[in-house]
Formats: C-alpha cells, sequence, structure tokens
C-alpha cells in the first residue's frame, strides 16, 4: 500500500516544479567609467541570487545560478539565445558600474516567451557603500517579481523550510 501511494504521490511532487517559470542569473559585467572590467570580492549576480533565495514567492518562480556557465549577457538577443539553450523561461542580466563617485546598477529581466525585456531594476549609491547598493538592488529586483508575479513575499527568515511535506 505503502509503495502504491508513493509511485501514486511521487510524480506529483516532481511536477510541482513543472508549473513554475525558471529565471536563469547570468552573469553581470562590472566596468568602471573608462569601460575597463572591474573583479569585485563577490560577484553581484552571486549576492542578488542570494538574496532571491531568501524569498518563496508562492512557489511561482525557481531561480538558477550556474557561475559561469553561461558567458555575460549584453543585448536581448544574447538573453534569448541564453534562454533557448538554458531552457529557461526568463534571464537576469545587466551591469554595473564603478563610477569615481557612484556605483550604479542596471538589471533586465528577459521574457523568452515575449521576446523582450518585460521589467529592468535600478540601483545607485555612493562608492563607499557597496554593501548597501548591493542590498538595494537585489531588494528591487525581488519588488519588481512580487509585481510581476502578482505574489507578495514571503521571507524564509534564515531557515529552510518547504511548502509542501509528508511527514
Amino acid at each position: 500500500m505503502n509503495r502504491i501511494f508513493l509511485t501514486l504521490l511521487l510524480p506529483l511532487i516532481l511536477c510541482s516544479y513543472a508549473f513554475c517559470d525558471s529565471i536563469l542569473i547570468v552573469p553581470f559585467t562590472v566596468y568602471d567609467q573608462n569601460s575597463i572590467t572591474v573583479k569585485l570580492e563577490e560577484k553581484p549576480e552571486e549576492t542578488v541570487y542570494k538574496t532571491l533565495r531568501l524569498y518563496e514567492f508562492g512557489g511561482l518562480l525557481n531561480f538558477k545560478f550556474e557561475g559561469n556557465r553561461y558567458p555575460a549577457v549584453y543585448t536581448s538577443i544574447d538573453a534569448n539565445k541564453v534562454c533557448n539553450v538554458s531552457n529557461s523561461d526568463y534571464v537576469l542580466y545587466g551591469y554595473i558600474q564603478k563610477n569615481e563617485n557612484s556605483w550604479y546598477g542596471n538589471i533586465k529581466l528577459y521574457d523568452f516567451a515575449k521576446k523582450k525585456i518585460i521589467k529592468e531594476f535600478f540601483a545607485s549609491d555612493d562608492i563607499a557603500s557597496y554593501e548597501r547598493f548591493i542590498a538595494v538592488l537585489g531588494n528591487n529586483v525581488v519588488a519588481g517579481l512580487e509585481e510581476i508575479s502578482g505574489y507578495s513575499h514571503i521571507e524564509k527568515e534564515g531557515i529552510e523550510y518547504r511548502l509542501f511535506e509528508l511527514e
């Protein structure tokens, strides 16, 4: 009886991920005011990914971050190609510019089905406040995804839990 129950329930659990949209986060381009690439200690796309993982979005969104598996995306044509290759519904890409006195970030969400950028996220801060700048950028992405998905966020508060669990 237990085997039959598990045999019927397992595909249902696995299919729950089939109904959520996947958002691939690719490396962000980081450069200075002279268009020279800047290396940062922690990659900004990884920080944004960690921020997004703190929110559930009601199981509507699945975030994928695979380090440097995919190249940096510069245009919507590149984003379309990455979505096609990665089998993702959306790709989150963009750039961060380090100026003499400030940081500026522009992150875009590309929709593979609509073949266009559906949302842009911005943040800026003074040069001495990078941590605050990247936190605000991540929170802007969260707020924009809430707006698009129509789901208000549930923050995990640092503990792992599942939306559906059998005991």
